[in-house]
């Protein structure tokens, strides 16, 4: 699997909207870096994996705080292309998150989003 990198850029935000698309297929592109960039300012990231010089997998996740657990990584968003899917892309990026965790809660509670869910209001359409 190829190294996880963090979308610093507007080009490296824009390059992983196709992938976000399959995920959140009601997002529109033309929006997305300004959303991101929007996000960013609440403590967001967005990750990505490539690989033949195309985006495979991307996470977006930000740091929360609340009175519970202190200091944690929450994964809002973890999808792979389709076609990429059940290649490690995932895995990757999961790992990479969990070296960024802030106690050993994360760990737990990044346990829980290992299994698909399909959304509710849509049903994954």
């Amino acid at each position: 699997m190829s190294s996880v990198k963090l979308a610093k850029s507007d080009a490296e935000i824009a390059r992983c909207f196709a992938v976000m698309h399959e995920l959140r297929p009601h997002g529109v592109e033309s929006g997305f870096v300004a959303r991101v960039r929007e996000q960013e300012k609440l403590g967001y990231f967005l990750a990505y994996v490539e690989d033949a010089g195309r985006v495979v997998s991307v996470a977006g996740s930000r740091v929360l705080e609340n009175l519970f657990s202190g200091r944690l990584l929450y994964v809002d968003d973890l999808v792979s292309l389709e076609t990429e899917r059940s290649k490690g892309h995932g895995k990757g990026l999961f790992e990479w998150l969990e070296k960024k965790r802030y106690k050993v809660h994360v760990r737990v509670f990044l346990a829980r989003f290992r299994g698909y869910t399909t959304c509710p209001a849509c049903g994954g359409t």
